[in-house]
């Protein structure tokens, strides 16, 4: 979530990664709220995002389970055991917010703690996961069940190379829907509801539509292409902007730069 003041939320400050595809050891301290990787092709940047999904949705790509034989660091003559290994430093800031009923994880967890989790094969070779929690260097009891509880707070979206921005957001068409629902205050008719939607939308989308402003797009006043009945109002349709020629321009026919900075914001 981001913070009052519009920023991103920092939550991560460190991830070290183990034995994960081209990935042997490598550690990334100083996480910010908004952190680049910058290298060649293939130097390891999606791996390092493959293996944070792993971590937080439990699989490689989208759809994608783990398989040992394929996504395990094998080096040749390296006779290791086949393990993979990712740790993840949390630093929970002043406005991250625990639901209700969570205050016994509140205390266990405090502010600052690492969560590692580890994938290796048992005797019977199959893929045996663990969850370790650790507070102040050392392993906290209970950890596990700890750990699983407060993961399920975090929402980690992987989104691999040569995704069609406008093709993402219908996919989060739904999400975007609950999100506007949630901006619109109840008791009214159809029309007054058709309104609300309208206004929320524009709510939702201000903050976007004020940046793109800024960096001098060939675009402006993005708005959603909400319903205009009640029986459209299943999901969001798509996103429209205006076109420096005065038309509305539909999202797919935006520019890939300018749809993927729509996206981001």
């Amino acid at each position: 979530k981001p913070s009052g003041r519009g920023s991103p939320m920092r939550l991560l400050s460190a991830v070290r990664i183990r034995g994960f595809r081209s990935i042997q050891n490598v550690e990334i301290p100083s996480l910010d709220g908004l952190t680049a990787l910058v290298g060649r092709n293939s130097s390891g940047k999606s791996n390092f995002l493959r293996a944070l999904n792993l971590f937080f949705n439990g699989e490689v790509d989208p759809g994608v389970q783990l398989d040992l034989a394929r996504d395990f660091h094998a080096r040749p003559k390296a006779r290791k055991k086949k393990r993979i290994e990712i740790s993840v430093d949390f630093e929970l800031p002043a406005e991250f917010q625990f639901r209700s009923g969570l205050s016994q994880l509140q205390r266990v967890l405090g502010t600052s703690f690492t969560i590692t989790k580890a994938w290796e094969l048992n005797a019977q070779q199959q893929i045996v996961a663990s969850t370790d929690l650790l507070r102040d260097g050392e392993n906290a009891e209970d950890g596990e069940t700890h750990a699983r509880a407060f993961l399920n707070l975090v929402r980690f979206r992987y989104i691999p190379n040569r995704t069609i921005p406008a093709g993402l957001l219908k996919d989060e068409s739904r999400a975007i829907a609950n999100s506007m629902f949630a901006k619109m205050t109840g008791g009214v008719g159809t029309a007054d509801v058709l309104e609300a939607v309208n206004d929320a939308a524009a709510r939702l989308l201000r903050r976007a539509s004020d940046s793109m402003a800024r960096t001098g797009a060939p675009l402006s006043r993005p708005t959603m292409a909400t319903p205009q009945t009640l029986a459209e109002m299943l999901s969001v349709s798509g996103f429209q902007a205006m076109g420096e020629h005065g038309a509305l321009v539909r999202d797919e026919q935006w520019g890939s730069g300018n749809q993927a900075f729509f996206l981001y914001e």
